[in-house]
């Protein structure tokens, strides 16, 4: 989580914000669901075998249906077709 990430380094989770925007150009929220995202399309990428609801969970998603919500607004694709890569 964001919290655990700013205690993680000392810091509140306004100063971690401020300091992500200003030098990546985006908030901690965003910085976690992008990389939980990037995780969970190379997983499906690699094991196509693998049920959508195990690597929602591996990835942190809290379920399928919410990483194929992530995955349509980030990408227009859905688990499925991320599996082959578009």
């Amino acid at each position: 989580t964001v919290r655990s990430a700013a205690a993680h380094v000392a810091l509140s989770v306004r100063q971690l914000t401020r300091i992500m925007l200003r030098h990546a150009g985006m908030t901690p929220g965003r910085c976690l669901r992008r990389i939980r995202l990037d995780h969970a399309q190379s997983m499906l990428a690699a094991h196509p075998e693998w049920p959508v609801k195990q690597v929602a969970r591996l990835a942190g998603f809290s379920s399928a249906a919410h990483l194929a919500f992530v995955m349509r607004k980030n990408g227009g694709t859905s688990p499925r077709r991320g599996r082959s890569g578009g």
